[in-house]
């Protein structure tokens, strides 16, 4: 299942709305045409004001409703069409509402998405099997978390996620962006703590490890347009993308092997790093270069003493010493070092700077 990238927008002051608007539209033009919104924040008629263009360009808007904002617009569970209406193609709700009611409310006239949290426990696991839910107008949703050291951890997420993936409901998750963080703390808006510090592509590219997700929205709004194009492109196919620094100036073969090339981690695993042979198979020479300690996170390629090995490029898992025959050209960002722990045999990688 190929998964869909999407941005967030909140009217937290009125500067928003039309700040909103042109953000909306350059990232439609990219190909982004899933969006997120909260009714809990800003003034309603602006809110339409914007989901009156998102209309207008054909996208798929889910917003967060709450309890007390639902029964201010809606009183059957079995006509939404209120909220169709309004240009949105799904509502995300969360507390306050049973799953029996949830369940109904999928049955809707209006075909109207119904998101649902994610995080059910044993006992509300058990329930969900029971109740018959209209399974192309439900989705699961993940929250987001603005407080720093509050966000979900991956072993949790890829259990909840498990479940669902057997229910065959689709997941929604967020990310954090990077270039532009949402008041009032400005900690990010992910799902994963791990995500946090990460970037936008990098994180997004995790989401491929996990099955059943079908949206990763970026919960930070205003993504400026580099970071987006980088996060539309991880999108595109299962390709992990690394965000690595350059630990000096890199010779035209070494920036070739590392940024142009597609690199896929040898199956024969080694203990102490990732190897990659698609810079051998080109036949440039590369000379050696600065062959310094090689910590873990570090990217190295072997130089024209390694022979045949020439070309080589390995991701160091473990502290190495230094060694005469390899090159030390970058280092993984400490915000995508957890992807270390993820990384097997066969993967396609995409490092990016």
């Amino acid at each position: 299942m190929s998964i869909k990238g999407g941005i967030s927008f909140y009217l937290l002051d009125y500067a928003d709305i039309e700040k909103s608007i042109y953000y909306i539209t350059k990232a439609n033009e990219m190909g982004i045409d899933e969006v997120f919104t909260s009714f809990q924040y800003g003034n309603m008629d602006d809110v339409l004001h914007v989901l009156s263009k998102c209309q207008d360009l054909n996208l798929n808007v889910a917003a967060d409703i709450n309890n007390q904002i639902f029964k201010k617009y809606c009183k059957d569970y079995n006509d939404l069409s209120v909220f169709k209406e309004m240009g949105l193609s799904g509502i995300r709700l969360d507390y306050g509402f049973h799953l029996e009611q949830l369940a109904e409310m999928t049955w809707n006239h209006s075909n109207l998405q119904i998101g649902i949290n994610a995080l059910l426990d044993n006992k509300e696991q058990k329930l969900f099997k029971k109740i018959k839910f209209n399974h192309p107008n439900v989705f699961a949703s993940f929250n987001y978390y603005p407080r720093v050291e509050s966000g979900m951890s991956q072993s949790y997420l890829i259990s909840q996620s498990q479940f669902f993936y057997q229910q065959n409901i689709s997941l929604r998750v967020f990310i954090a962006g990077e270039s532009s963080k949402r008041g009032p703390i400005f900690g990010g808006l992910p799902t994963l703590e791990y995500h946090r510090y990460s970037f936008a592509p990098s994180s997004s590219s995790f989401y491929h490890l996990v099955k059943g997700i079908d949206v990763i929205y970026i919960g930070d709004p205003f993504i400026h347009h580099n970071e987006l194009q980088h996060f539309k492109r991880s999108l595109d196919k299962e390709t992990i993308w690394i965000k690595v620094v350059p630990t000096k100036m890199l010779s035209e073969i070494e920036y070739q092997i590392l940024f142009n090339t597609q690199h896929v981690l040898r199956k024969d695993e080694s203990e102490w790093v990732h190897r990659s042979s698609a810079g051998r198979l080109k036949n440039d020479w590369v000379g050696k270069g600065e062959c310094l300690e090689r910590p873990k996170g570090s990217i190295t390629i072997d130089n024209e003493f390694y022979g045949r090995y020439m070309g080589e490029l390995q991701i160091i898992k473990k502290d190495l010493p230094s060694d005469e025959r390899v090159n030390l050209v970058a280092k993984i960002v400490n915000g995508d070092q957890y992807i270390l722990e993820h990384l097997t045999g066969g993967m396609k990688i995409q490092f990016y700077k």
